[in-house]
């Protein structure tokens, strides 16, 4: 391997955090792993409006550091617990799913661009829509997300799985330069747990 393929790989692995209670933490610290919850209820899964499931078999992670934290106050405040974890691991960016939360950002809140363009038609096809235009028009007088966000979650998961056959890693690259969230679909190694009360 010569020095510029191992410069390129360093670039590529990055710290991430996590936020969870501090049983999980404890759990997670003796693994040694961060793993998907799998058919365990996730920590966004309540709400007026089903909350927001995310994958069951993903591992999701931020890079905020700060951000990471208020994600583990609001768990631990969710679970009615006062002792939280947050657990700090060194993900391969390259290897990283779109946050459907990223996905819906990118949607609705970046500049129009080519990409952006490309997103929706991606979304259109994903919900059988004629066109974008036609997509836009079923959401803005249809609604169909207004009482049940569990529902824009699957959606923006199932586009965040279509996503990553459909574009180039060049667009790839360009998303997630703008994302703070990530996924992944195979455990990550921990690399520390400090825990706060």
């Amino acid at each position: 391997m010569s020095t510029i393929d191992l410069h390129v790989q360093a670039q590529q692995l990055q710290l991430a955090y996590h936020g969870t209670t501090a049983e999980v933490g404890r759990a997670i610290e003796q693994d040694g792993f961060l793993r998907s919850r799998g058919a365990k209820s996730g920590n966004w899964e309540t709400g007026p409006f089903g909350g927001n499931p995310g994958n069951p078999d993903w591992v999701y992670v931020i890079k905020d550091r700060e951000m990471a934290l208020g994600y583990m106050k609001e768990v631990c405040r969710s679970a009615g617990v006062d002792q939280g974890a947050l657990v700090t691991v060194q993900v391969d960016t390259a290897e990283a799913y779109p946050d459907e939360d990223e996905i819906f950002d990118w949607l609705y809140n970046l500049s129009p661009s080519p990409l952006v363009d490309k997103l929706w038609r991606l979304y259109a096809e994903y919900m059988e829509s004629p066109s974008v235009e036609a997509l836009k028009k079923y959401l803005d007088e249809e609604e169909p997300y207004a009482t049940n966000d569990a529902e824009l979650a699957y959606d923006m998961v199932a586009l965040s799985e279509k996503l990553m056959g459909s574009i180039t890693e060049a667009e790839l690259q360009e998303l997630r330069g703008q994302q703070n969230s990530m996924a992944f679909d195979k455990p990550i190694p921990v690399v520390s747990v400090e825990y706060f009360a």
